[in-house]
């Protein structure tokens, strides 16, 4: 069996980039941008006003005519001589000769005069053309995620169409004649199928949207078309169940059976150890997921999201150090994956760690890695990674 990084290093060997493709603004919040975004403006793109008040055209007095009106928007032209000032509001582009901006608080204004009684500070209330950004400046890098902030920097810079990472397609299929679906009445020897949910959920929490899901009955030749057809439409074909060595697990010999070339079948972690991965003829990437709910989302954070993460230019995720806040004992013979809560920077383990237990996986944020035969003490420091299920 492998080792979960050799594991994790022929996925990714085998995970290419997507190619990219230009994306509404509308459409490209949790997008990854796949070049760097260049200011195509200064910003701010003109002087204007921080706040409310009168843009003078001189730094000494205390007496200054009014001669013009912008408000926020104006194209009117507006020159500003010694003596003179202009009503101006926030965001108002200023006019040509101002040397500061007054709050309207700080004066008073009669006859057609402004009046002040402080001193008036240079550059007061001012926002300079290009002192945040100039135009040609790289402002966003290839890679980063799109978040609201960062929609909204584009948008600022006048962008309608952002280049994007493509997005693939995804299908995710259960195995097992006794699943049924929620809400359905279970007969008896029957359970309710929570795989598919719980895997689509994982793959849109990557805002993949293109994901679709169906189940297959314990069948050799159903199994065959099934995979046979998905594989047809789908850039990555995640199969739930049926990876073991049991007379009614099919997934496997239906993989090979459809020209599936079979890279990795086991791993030495827990939970998970029937992992499976391969390549289609045509390149799609096939995992086989276990049949156990935990298992098969643990497997998905250890290798599918590194995987389309990597194909869509998002940050792998990392693993981090954090003190243990309880005694970890490891497995015998495999590397541990164990569902965890952190605490004032400390790690616990929740409870239910059995691989059908989804509950304890449920109230987890992270998972903790114990290394097989190890323990780790109380105090001492314990690797952990973040289940960020909201992408």
């Amino acid at each position: 069996m492998l080792t979960y990084e050799e594991a994790l290093e022929i996925v990714l060997r085998h995970s290419s980039r997507f190619p990219h493709e230009l994306v509404p603004i509308c459409h490209c919040l949790g997008r990854v941008l796949a070049s760097d975004v260049q200011a195509p403006i200064d910003l701010p793109p003109f002087d204007n006003s921080s706040v409310d008040g009168y843009a003078v055209g001189s730094l000494d007095g205390t007496q200054f005519t009014i001669v013009g009106e912008l408000a926020a928007g104006s194209a009117e032209e507006v020159a500003l001589l010694k003596g003179t000032a202009c009503r101006v509001f926030t965001g108002s582009r200023l006019p040509s000769g101002t040397l500061a901006v007054l709050m309207q608080e700080s004066i008073i204004e009669e006859n057609g005069k402004i009046v002040l009684n402080e001193a008036i500070i240079a550059d007061s209330y001012i926002r300079r053309q290009g002192e945040e950004l100039r135009a040609g400046d790289v402002v966003i890098r290839q890679g980063t995620w799109i978040t609201p902030p960062v929609l909204g920097m584009l948008a600022t810079l006048g962008l309608s169409a952002i280049d994007c990472s493509k997005l693939p397609e995804v299908s995710v299929v259960g195995t097992g004649s006794e699943l049924v679906s929620p809400g359905e009445a279970l007969r008896l020897g029957q359970v309710y199928e929570s795989n598919t949910y719980g895997v689509q959920a994982a793959v849109r929490a990557l805002r993949i949207e293109a994901v679709s899901i169906c189940r297959v009955a314990d069948d050799l030749q159903e199994t065959k078309a099934v995979f046979g057809r998905l594989l047809r439409t789908s850039d990555v074909l995640l199969v739930c169940g049926g990876m073991s060595v049991g007379d009614h697990d099919y997934a496997r010999p239906a993989l090979e059976a459809i020209g599936v070339r079979e890279l990795i079948w086991r791993v030495k972690i827990k939970p998970g150890k029937p992992f499976y991965f391969g390549i289609a003829p045509a390149g799609q990437l096939v995992f086989g997921l276990p049949g156990n709910p935990v298992s098969a989302l643990v497997t998905f954070t250890l290798f599918v999201k590194p995987a389309i993460s990597k194909m869509i230019g998002r940050d792998l995720g990392t693993w981090v150090s954090v003190r243990a806040g309880e005694l970890l004992r490891g497995s015998k013979d495999r590397d541990e994956f164990a569902r965890a809560q952190v605490r004032d920077n400390a790690v616990y383990l929740c409870r239910g760690q059995g691989s059908h237990m989804l509950s304890g996986l449920a109230m987890a944020d992270t998972l903790v890695r114990i290394p097989a035969d190890a323990t780790i003490q109380p105090g001492e420091p314990a690797e952990v990674i973040h289940l960020n299920w909201h992408g």
